[in-house]
């Protein structure tokens, strides 16, 4: 990281408002990521419900089942 605890969460504060929203991470039926399903969940947030943030990995424990890299990609 190169900036300071402070820069970030004054960072936060400017430009993460509004409603945010946690996303399920969908697998196929042989437990990879549905990244097709992924985009189609994120389209319906945006377009649909208007939320304005959404973070992953964050519910349910799907992190735990993934590889470093899956992590990143989603």
């Amino acid at each position: 990281m190169k900036y300071q605890k402070s820069e970030a969460k004054q960072y936060a504060k400017q430009h993460m408002t509004g409603v945010w929203g946690a996303s399920l991470t969908p697998f196929t039926p042989d437990y990879k990521i549905d990244e097709d399903g992924v985009r189609h969940n994120i389209r319906h947030c945006i377009d649909n419900l208007q939320i304005e943030g959404m973070f992953f990995n964050g519910l349910y424990g799907e992190a735990f089942n993934q590889t470093i890299n899956e992590r990143k990609r989603l």
